[in-house]
C-alpha cells in the first residue's frame, strides 16, 4: 500500500500460486498430474490457471489476466522473469506490475466472499 511494487511482486507472485493450490486442496481437488514416467508431480501455475475449478472460483477473465501477466511467454511473463532475475528495478513500476498488485487485492476479496466449503463429515 506504499507504492513498493518491487517488494510486493517478490512476495505476491509465489503467494498467488500457493493460494490457488491451497484453495484446490481445501476443496479436495487434486493439484497433481502424472508426468511422462507415470509419477505424480505438482501442477505448475499455468496448469492451475487452466484448471476448470480455478476458472469456476476466480472466473475465466481473471485466469486469463493472470496467465498473461505471470506465465505466458507472449504476455508479461512476470513469474518466470522474476524467478530468473531478469527484471530490472524500473520494471516494478510498470502498469503490468501495478495491475498484478491490484488483481491480488481482487483475489483476496473473491476468497473472502466465497470461502472454501467445509468438507462433509462421513
Amino acid at each position: 500500500m506504499t507504492d513498493d511494487y518491487l517488494t510486493a511482486a517478490h512476495l505476491l507472485v509465489p503467494q498467488v500460486e500457493n493460494a490457488i493450490r491451497y484453495r484446490h486442496q481445501a476443496e479436495g481437488k487434486s493439484t497433481t498430474k502424472p508426468n511422462r514416467q507415470g509419477f505424480d508431480e505438482e501442477k505448475d501455475l499455468g496448469d492451475l490457471l487452466w484448471d476448470p475449478f480455478t476458472r469456476k472460483v476466480l472466473g475465466t477473465d481473471l485466469c486469463f489476466d493472470l496467465t498473461g501477466l505471470l506465465t505466458h511467454r507472449f504476455g508479461y511473463n512476470m513469474r518466470n522473469f522474476l524467478a530468473h532475475g531478469l527484471l530490472r528495478t524500473e520494471d516494478f513500476q510498470t502498469v503490468p506490475t501495478i495491475y498484478f498488485w491490484w488483481l491480488c487485492l481482487h483475489i483476496c476479496y473473491l476468497m473472502a466472499v466465497n470461502p472454501p466449503t467445509e468438507p462433509e463429515a462421513a
